[in-house]
């Protein structure tokens, strides 16, 4: 399910010419890992359909190698299913990942994008996502926009 939500992601974004997953760039085995590290989360409607997901973090050493572990919390691979999403559902799905992180004790929440893809990066500065900075991985990847959100403390 979270291949088949991926892959349909994938095309859609080369569909459009946005440059953020490359097509086939993520296998079945490396979700199936991911899966059985407990990194994903899926987002379901009431009427118990999935209607997207993200990959919860503790630690990015890929990204963010000078974050210690503990100091953050990192989202990844956040997507939504077109076919059954409606408006809101990456908001939603990233406000999920903030509250998590805010009852784990962590106040700020850290994430990336593409840094050619304006239409997410203005995405994240809408939910409060400031821009902190550019990572690039030597031609193995395309540059990727860093940002981060402090978080609230649990309210008592």
């Amino acid at each position: 399910m979270l291949y088949a939500m991926r892959s349909g992601c994938e095309r859609w974004l080369a569909e459009r010419g946005i440059e953020q997953w490359g097509v086939g760039e993520v296998s079945v085995d490396e979700i199936a890992a991911q899966v059985c590290r407990g990194e994903w989360f899926v987002g379901v409607a009431a009427s118990h359909v999935v209607v997207g997901a993200l990959r919860y973090l503790a630690t990015d050493e890929d990204v963010w190698p000078d974050i210690p572990s503990g100091a953050a919390r990192f989202v990844h691979g956040l997507m939504v299913d077109r076919r059954t999403a409606v408006a809101g559902t990456g908001a939603a799905l990233l406000a999920w990942a903030e509250a998590r992180a805010t009852t784990d004790g962590i106040g700020v929440m850290r994430l990336d994008c593409v840094e050619s893809n304006h239409r997410l990066r203005d995405f994240y500065r809408g939910l409060g996502y400031v821009e902190v900075g550019r990572h690039d991985f030597d031609g193995q990847w395309f540059s990727a926009t860093l940002f981060e959100k402090c978080l609230a403390p649990p309210s008592d």
